[in-house]
């Protein structure tokens, strides 16, 4: 029988696929469980937690576009995703166009209030990685529709990441 995951996966596979109207001949789409902490502890390894979740992560630098959206809900969530990025995203020797969105909402009360903020810190926390460095090309304001999303969201920020040159070569990563 399959997975609950795998079945999760697929639904998510298709929804993408789907809402993408992209043509199956032209684009491969990957959904698949993945604990952030475990890339983190690969591209940080001084600062390693040791509490991943076992998973199998894909090859580094796989991926020429990731779509991430509403992913932060703790300070820490902003280090590992910025972390897993790293990991992910095709360097500019093999994908000079690879490029990563990500869509935080603003949030402005609760528990979550200026949780989006801590993605901009985290990214000038990262060093460069394997002679790269993430860097933030655009930053979108976008404003929140009437009956969509939390009413705590007062806005969106879509974010493009890519990597540039850095001609420092060690691993280093912020606390």
């Amino acid at each position: 029988t399959q997975s609950r995951s795998s079945a999760a996966s697929d639904v998510y596979k298709r929804q993408v696929e789907h809402r993408l109207c992209l043509p199956n001949s032209c684009v491969h789409v990957e959904c698949m469980p993945l604990d952030w902490r475990a890339l983190y502890d690969i591209v940080c390894p001084q600062h390693a937690s040791g509490t991943a979740v076992a998973c199998t992560p894909p090859p580094p630098q796989s991926y020429s576009l990731l779509l991430v959206a509403d992913p932060i809900y703790d300070p820490k969530h902003a280090a590992w995703l910025v972390a897993a990025i790293m990991y992910l995203l095709a360097q500019p020797d093999t994908d000079p166009d690879a490029r990563a969105h990500i869509l935080l909402p603003v949030r402005t009360a609760g528990r979550l209030a200026g949780l989006y903020a801590t993605l901009d810190v985290s990214l000038q926390e990262h060093g460069p990685w394997q002679g790269y460095r993430l860097m933030s090309l655009r930053q979108t304001r976008l404003p929140r529709r009437p009956g969509l999303g939390r009413k705590d969201e007062s806005e969106y920020i879509w974010t493009c990441l890519l990597y540039t040159s850095d001609a420092a070569d060690d691993l280093l990563c912020g606390d």
